[in-house]
């Protein structure tokens, strides 16, 4: 979320164009699914910088993140740059990164209790079956004859805190 990190690891956007992509997906799509790769404490990361990313990602609302600490790579320019961010700090970044990340996932899924996906069954041999909602929720599906590969329209009924319960209601 910060322009100074982002260009030091050579990234060709900035926080900007991040903020008017997410806009412009919303024009197009209901309450999208939003996921971003994060590295925490990219060598000169300020607490400033960190608060930038920090902000960038509860504003666009992203609903998931796969957050890592930065370690250095062999044969990188980012092996040799400085300052270094103390491991201490950044695994505390690292830590608080996630926790945004499950608060923003849960956000999003109880948005979608009582609302209709598609879903893509892709274990169906058990009953619950198992898919992915077209906005990339991971459901259980209850029929008794959907096999894998099919799609089919499905209600959120519930939410717990190991499972998305839908309820089936057409083939498509």
């Amino acid at each position: 979320g910060s322009d100074k990190i982002l260009s030091g690891m050579r990234r060709h956007y900035n926080r900007q164009t991040v903020i008017e992509a997410v806009d412009a997906l919303r024009e197009i799509k209901e309450d999208p699914f939003f996921a971003a790769d994060v590295i925490a404490g990219f060598p000169g990361e300020t607490d400033s910088d960190f608060e930038l990313t920090m902000s960038l990602l509860e504003d666009c609302g992203f609903s998931h993140l796969h957050v890592f600490p930065f370690s250095p790579r062999p044969d990188t320019a980012a092996l040799k740059m400085e300052p270094k961010v103390p491991e201490r700090i950044s695994g505390e970044r690292t830590l608080a990164l996630r926790d945004l990340s499950a608060r923003k996932y849960q956000e999003y899924i109880s948005r979608w209790v009582g609302r209709e996906v598609d879903v893509l069954i892709e274990d169906s041999s058990k009953n619950p079956a198992y898919g992915t909602s077209e906005n990339y929720l991971k459901c259980s599906v209850f029929t008794n004859d959907e096999q894998c590969g099919a799609v089919c329209r499905c209600v959120i009924d519930d939410i717990t805190a190991t499972e998305i319960k839908t309820s089936f209601l057409y083939s498509i």
